[in-house]
C-alpha cells in the first residue's frame, strides 16, 4: 500500500514542519481577530450614539419645540396672507361701491336738472332710496334734505 503526501499534510516527526504549521494556525488567528475587529469598529461607525434619558427626552423636547416653531411660523404666514387678501377684497369692494355710489349721485344730479314728468322720474327715485340706504348702512348722518 502506499501513502502519498503533499506539502499540505503534517508529518509528526518533524519538529520544525510542526513549529510553521503553528506560527500560520497562529498568523490565520491573528488574521481572524484583526478582521472581526474591523468589523467591530465599522458597526460601532454605523451605530447610534447611546443617549442617556435625560439626553433622549431633551432631544424629543428640542425636536418638539422645534416643530412648534416651525408649525407657529406657518400659521402665522398663512394669517398674514389671509389679512393682506382680506384687506384687498374690501378695498375692491370699496372702490366698487364707491365707483357705483359716484355713479348714482352724478346721474341724480342730472336728473334733478330734468323735469318731474319725465320718463326717467321712476330710475331718479330708485337711486334716491339706495343712495339714502347706502348712507344708512355706511353710518352717515343723512341730511334732512337728501
Amino acid at each position: 500500500m502506499t501513502t502519498t503526501f503533499d506539502s499540505n499534510d503534517i508529518i509528526l516527526n518533524d519538529p520544525q514542519q510542526q513549529q510553521q504549521q503553528q506560527q500560520q494556525q497562529q498568523q490565520q488567528q491573528q488574521q481572524q481577530q484583526q478582521q472581526q475587529q474591523q468589523q467591530q469598529q465599522q458597526q460601532q461607525q454605523h451605530e447610534l450614539p447611546h443617549f442617556t434619558v435625560d439626553e433622549y427626552e431633551s432631544e424629543l423636547n428640542y425636536f418638539y419645540d422645534y416643530d412648534q416653531d416651525m408649525a407657529e411660523a406657518v400659521n402665522e404666514a398663512e394669517y398674514q396672507d389671509y389679512c393682506y387678501q382680506q384687506e384687498q377684497q374690501e378695498e375692491e369692494t370699496d372702490l366698487m361701491d364707491d365707483s357705483l355710489l359716484k355713479l348714482i349721485v352724478d346721474v341724480q344730479s342730472y336728473l334733478s336738472e330734468a323735469p318731474t314728468d319725465s320718463p326717467l322720474f321712476a330710475l331718479q327715485y330708485k337711486m334716491y332710496t339706495y343712495l339714502k340706504q347706502r348712507a344708512f348702512e355706511m353710518g352717515m348722518e343723512i341730511p334732512p334734505s337728501f
